[in-house]
């Protein structure tokens, strides 16, 4: 557990003062299990603690008497899997609760505010606890929009491999890009609701400046919701390109094969019919029997280019 007490300028590491919960402003960084011990200091709702210590991927905005509190959570950079950040907001504190075991975007979020609020005890401003309010959504939101690109950049990749067909199994990488954009586009839109609640402001933590800016984290989510809904049609248009041209190859194939079959089926009937036992078949007899049949059929298949060729079928 790491703290700052801003109004005396000191900061620490380990189990709390007993002066520091009679400062008017202070920010706490701990991990879910360090939670049960603040509870007893600042009287947090149980119910928010459970929220932190059963960790389950849930966005919530809660207004309790004297302070807020809120679960929002980050999605790692590879897997995609969701991190859980829990923060209480009051207008003399500030405590953002980590998983036990964060993950790598999380920590650099977390690293972003500590090295703030530690610039802070040395020199210290006005408005702090509401600077690293707002630091900590607009650091959620930059994982988001990093996130995006990414998978922006992604699709173009993939959407250029499938056309140029140097991607082997288009159908099984379109649907792994379609579950990673559904991630992120089923939490940024839970995050818009929570971000309408933020401006609501029922203990009026925000002066009417910062409601301005946070008013812009609103329209940023909302944004950023926008862009994953875009990425998400993408993945359907191109998934939809695809099964064209799927069904477009399948249709070559089968016109080539009909053409195949359109020249054999006359030659496999001549060939039939002279492979027969009967005893009495007077061609069988012919001198030139054999040069006529290969010249009929010649002339078959010519004159079935030439009516293919007429029809344009080739």
């Amino acid at each position: 557990m790491l703290y700052f007490d801003f109004s005396a300028g000191l900061n620490g590491e380990g189990a709390l003062p007993a002066a520091l919960p009679c400062s008017t402003e202070f920010f706490i960084v701990c991990r879910a299990a360090e939670v049960l011990s603040l509870r007893s200091v600042f009287g947090f709702d149980q119910s928010t603690v459970l929220e932190c210590t059963d960790i389950n991927d849930s966005v919530r905005y809660a207004a309790f008497e004297g302070y807020d509190f809120i679960s929002a959570v980050l999605l790692n950079d590879g897997a995609f899997l969701p991190d859980e950040l829990d923060l209480y907001v009051a207008p003399g504190y500030l405590v953002l609760v980590l998983p036990d075991a964060p993950s790598e975007a999380s920590e650099r979020l977390a690293a972003a505010l500590l090295k703030f609020a530690a610039a802070q005890t040395e020199h210290s401003e006005p408005n702090i606890l509401k600077r690293l309010y707002y630091l900590f959504w607009q650091g959620i939101l930059a994982q988001y929009s990093d996130l995006l690109e990414r998978l922006e950049d992604t699709m173009e990749s993939l959407s250029e491999d499938i056309t140029s067909g140097k991607e082997r199994n288009p159908f099984a990488s379109i649907d792994h890009m379609s579950r990673l954009i559904y991630s992120a586009k089923k939490y940024l839109r839970a995050l818009s609701y929570l971000g309408a609640q933020m401006i609501i402001d029922s203990n009026e933590l925000l002066d009417e400046k910062h409601s301005k800016l946070f008013k812009g984290i609103e329209i940023r989510i909302q944004r950023l919701y926008d862009f994953a809904e875009s990425l998400y049609a993408f993945s359907d248009k191109l998934l939809t390109i695809t099964e064209s041209r799927m069904s477009m190859r399948t249709n070559e194939t089968m016109n080539k094969l009909t053409l195949i079959t359109l020249f054999f089926a006359p030659l496999t009937v001549i060939t039939g019919i002279y492979g027969m036992n009967f005893r009495y078949m007077p061609e069988l007899e012919w001198r030139f029997g054999y040069p006529i049949a290969i010249v009929v059929m010649a002339l078959v298949c010519v004159a079935l280019w030439l009516i293919a060729r007429r029809k344009r079928w080739m």
